[in-house]
């Protein structure tokens, strides 16, 4: 019956959206810049200077990395040090490297996803804030709706939007994105990290790391900051740049574009030539309220998760004296010990453990596969990642090919 049901899944998911691989949205004729969606901000006063349907929530690439690093600002302190677990360091290019059990701190892990887009670095956070995906998706999207964001829907921390992307990847508008840019922009260990070239490090490993930073605005821009690139098949190019100039800064998103650089530098020029008080669009951003590196309540602990380490000592302990005991201690079965108990017992016992072979085996066959499918996956990303680092035009962090869209999402429920 499993097994059934799991081939009805199969067939219907691959029979619904289907497109052909890499198949990319052309940008719109209406648009005054070549991108399927756009917006220009006034970072100091919030106001919207242009837009073109900033409000059609598409898929994001790594750029919904910049809510990634906002909400694990919120939830971890700067000395913060977690332990990766294995589907973190599972995940495929762009990664650092990190592998399971390996203890690593904010700060790397941080620079990391800030510079070089590293998608174990993404997961890795979003564990550790969390819990769980399940969980630091959930926190994304209240995080949203109080930044004031109103078009889109959070899920995977990477910003993957294939087959392997968690909850079927996320949706994320353009004004949505300039809203996550300015509070970025008001925490400055995440502006630092976003505007640094290069960076070095000592990992867990023990071995020096180095980073340069994808961004490659940063050079061939006057006054640019930062602040996150993207790309996925799926999304096309994806960028939100940042630049200051005479005291003001500007916030640019682009979205499916072919060039997105340079779309991103005309806007900015746009908005540095227009007068700091000039009306604008008419729109204006809500007001930042990103509240980084706080301590967190009590009330946003994972239950069950001690703090400190004689509780997770005891924690351990305890699994482990549950775990030797055994099965007749966990439930003891009653009985006078008549012969003809025992055999229906025994009987009893032999099934079971025939069903439990059983299933087993499938379990292993379909961990297996599902490992198979994972490694032919991330050989395709390899590929396609080193194919476009031939493009000097833009950057990339997850170029793989899609078939397939994502479903559609209902908007984020209005805020305060």
């Amino acid at each position: 019956m499993w097994a059934l049901l799991c081939l009805v899944t199969i067939v219907g998911a691959g029979s619904v959206g289907a497109r052909p691989a890499g198949a990319q949205t052309p940008p719109p004729p209406g648009a005054a810049y070549p991108a399927k969606a756009y917006i220009l901000v006034d970072a100091d006063t919030g106001k919207v200077l242009d837009a073109f349907d900033e409000h059609e929530a598409l898929p994001p690439a790594s750029t919904t990395k910049l809510m990634t690093a906002l909400v694990a600002t919120e939830k971890l302190a700067r000395e913060a040090t977690f332990t990766v677990s294995a589907g973190a360091a599972g995940q495929a290019a762009m990664r650092i490297g990190m592998v399971a059990g390996e203890r690593w701190t904010l700060d790397a892990t941080m620079h990391s996803l800030m510079m070089v887009s590293a998608n174990d670095a993404a997961y890795a956070l979003a564990e550790a804030a969390s819990g769980t995906l399940a969980a630091f998706a959930d926190d994304m999207t209240n995080a949203a709706v109080r930044y004031g964001m109103v078009d889109s829907r959070f899920a995977d921390p990477a910003g993957f939007d294939d087959a392997s992307a968690f909850g079927g990847g996320s949706r994320v508008s353009a004004y949505d994105l300039a809203i996550a840019a300015r509070n970025v922009l008001a925490v400055p260990d995440l502006t630092g990290m976003a505007g640094t070239p290069k960076y070095s490090f000592d990992g867990p490993d023990g071995k020096s790391h180095v980073l340069y930073n994808h961004n490659k605005l940063l050079a061939r821009y006057a006054g640019a900051t930062g602040l996150k690139t993207g790309y996925t098949a799926l999304a096309g190019h994806t960028f939100v740049g940042t630049a200051t100039r005479d005291g003001r800064t500007m916030i640019s998103v682009v979205m499916n574009a072919d060039d997105t650089y340079g779309v991103a530098s005309t806007l900015m020029d746009k908005g540095f030539a227009t007068p700091a008080d000039a009306p604008g669009a008419g729109v204006v951003l809500p007001p930042v309220r990103v509240q980084a590196f706080r301590a967190p309540e009590p009330a946003t602990l994972v239950p069950g998760k001690a703090t400190g380490k004689a509780a997770k000592s005891a924690g351990r302990k305890a699994v482990r004296a549950a775990s030797a005991q055994p099965v007749a201690e966990h439930r003891p079965v009653g009985g006078g010990g008549a012969s003809r108990l025992l055999t229906v017992l025994l009987l009893i016992a032999a099934c079971t453990g025939g069903v439990v072979m059983v299933v087993r085996r499938r379990a292993e066959r379909r961990r297996r596969a599902r490992l198979a499918r994972r490694r032919r996956l991330a050989e395709l990303r390899r590929t396609a990642y080193r194919e476009a680092l031939d493009d000097d035009s833009w950057d990339v962090e997850m170029a793989i090919p899609v078939q397939g869209q994502l479903d559609e999402l209902e908007p984020l429920p209005t805020g305060e």
